[in-house]
This record gives C-alpha cells, sequence and structure tokens, in this order.
C-alpha cells in the first residue's frame, strides 16, 4: 500500500488498534511489528521506551501507548529538522538514513 507522507500517522494508528485487537498483542508487539514493516517512518514504542519518547517529545508518556496518542507522537517525529532532511549524498550512509525513524528507539529506551 502506498500512503503520502501525511497519511503515514494515521495508518499507522489504525494499524496499531487492529493489532492490538488480537489476544495477547500489546502496544509494545504492536509498534514493533509495524516498525519492522517501515523502519522509516515508524517508532517502536514498548514499557522501556515511553518515557524516553514522551521526554523527547514533550508528550505524556502515560498515554503514549494508545493509537491516537501513537498518531501524535508520529506526527512529531516527522516534523523534526533531521528527520526531514535529505538522504545522506554519502552511499554507505544511505541503509542507516532509511532507517532512521527506527534508531531513535536505542536512544531513549531504559532497562527496567
Amino acid at each position: 500500500m502506498k500512503a503520502d507522507d501525511g497519511a503515514f500517522p494515521d495508518i499507522a494508528a489504525t494499524g496499531m488498534k487492529e493489532l492490538t485487537n488480537i489476544d495477547y498483542v500489546g502496544y509494545g508487539t504492536a509498534t514493533l511489528l509495524l516498525t519492522l514493516a517501515r523502519p522509516d517512518r515508524l517508532l517502536s514504542l514498548n514499557s522501556a521506551s515511553k518515557e524516553g519518547f514522551g521526554a523527547l517529545s514533550g508528550k505524556s508518556s502515560s498515554t503514549l501507548g494508545k493509537p491516537e496518542h501513537y498518531r501524535n507522537l508520529l506526527q512529531w517525529l516527522y516534523d523534526q529538522p533531521w528527520y526531514r532532511d535529505e538522504p545522506p549524498t554519502d552511499e554507505s550512509l544511505a541503509p542507516i538514513w532509511q532507517f532512521r525513524a527506527a534508531l531513535v528507539d536505542p536512544f531513549v529506551y531504559e532497562r527496567k
């Protein structure tokens, strides 16, 4: 499925809602699966990263696990200058740039 840039937060929130409707699938698993599908556009959010994402984005960490708030977190991500930047001219860095959303998680992950 192709989508324009502005549609991703809504599509991700819908996907998250559908996945979490499956027994035993929480927001952490749902966002991980979504991020594996689109590491350039989506964030893996779980109990070990929600505090960091909340602090970084200025959003309430206690509500980030809800689809509508995950949508807002993605909109925050897409507004970041480093995210909107053009792909690197160095070809060796291009694969990393294609995973730029997924790579935010290691910076906010805190082992409990």
